[in-house]
């Protein structure tokens, strides 16, 4: 009795096409050269079925499946397998897989310890990286989100990275201590002195919106008296807190023009003023911007009307 694989057609065995596609689809649609032979398929047929089609070269040694994958996290794990099992996402790559940026980068980014560099994709050599320093997301391999920060901090503006830094503070994945930490350990590195001038700045508790990013510069140019901002009152997260529970100030967005949103705030603003006796008062995004200086004036005279 001859032994060995039989066609999917038979049911006996799987054929080897079949065991192919079965691993390429745990692996974002993508295949490594040394997988096909080391399951048996010899040079030549690796190369038939390159010209059939069947196999598409992406990378140097990586091919895709009988289609092109299209989504970006599938051409990282395409880009990873060409650089090894000690390679991970890097840079706006990284940012992307951590919900830090909108958008994937043309050229998928990597760092790796080792000097190898396919064509196609962008490679960061450091040999300094450690165990802690990589993460696995989506079964991707990835630097931590502080070490994100620190590499695309020298390709955007001030506003630009405190909101990256504060949307990893919103998913708990990334604290203000293991910044100061990667800074310590990269003091060196093209975004520290962007990040060094950043951490003071940051607040206790990240900030949701553009306003309350630029709430902390409107009260230092108007010298409003020391406050907290995103903290609870009750239930409620509010957005500035005027110390000693003299007046509360909420930024409204545009979603707050909604009647559902006005009636909420509505009830807000009662349950706070009816159990602590903390009046609440809202300054729109138009008004924010428009007229700043009148602003500042109605928050210090509404203080001035509270004891202190």
């Amino acid at each position: 009795m001859r032994h060995g694989r039989t066609s999917s057609i038979s049911g006996t065995f799987p054929s080897l096409d079949s065991e192919i596609a079965a691993l390429a689809a745990e692996q974002g649609g993508y295949v490594t050269r040394q997988q096909l032979l080391g399951r048996g398929l010899k040079r030549g047929a690796i190369a038939r079925r390159t010209d059939a089609g069947r196999l598409i070269a992406v990378y140097q040694g990586v091919y895709a499946v009988g289609h092109l994958p299209k989504l970006p996290q599938d051409r990282a794990r395409a880009a990873l397998l060409a650089m090894g099992d000690r390679a991970a996402l890097d840079g706006w790559s990284a940012a992307a897989l951590w919900g830090a940026a909108k958008l994937w980068p043309a050229r998928v980014e990597v760092v790796s310890p080792v000097d190898r560099r396919p064509q196609g994709i962008k490679v960061r050599l450091c040999t300094r990286l450690e165990r802690g320093d990589i993460r696995t997301v989506d079964g991707l391999r990835v630097i931590s989100p502080a070490l994100t920060v620190l590499q695309v901090a020298p390709s955007v503006n001030k506003d630009q990275l405190t909101r990256m830094i504060d949307t990893l503070r919103l998913q708990r994945n990334l604290t203000i201590v293991k910044l100061d930490a990667a800074l310590q350990r990269f003091p060196r590195a093209q975004g520290a002195a962007s990040l060094r001038a950043i951490i003071p700045l940051l607040q206790d508790e990240p900030t949701r919106s553009g306003l309350e990013r630029r709430w902390p510069p409107f009260a230092a140019k108007y010298n409003l008296p020391p406050y907290v901002m995103n903290k609870h009152v009750l239930k409620y997260r509010v957005d500035v807190r005027f110390l000693p529970d003299r007046l509360i100030v909420e930024l409204d967005g545009p979603q707050h023009a909604h009647p559902w949103a006005v009636r909420a705030d509505k009830k807000q603003d009662r349950e706070i003023f009816d159990e602590l006796g903390i009046p609440t008062l809202r300054i729109t995004d138009h008004e924010f911007d428009s007229k700043p200086a009148e602003q500042a004036k109605r928050i210090l005279q509404a203080l001035a009307r509270r004891p202190d």
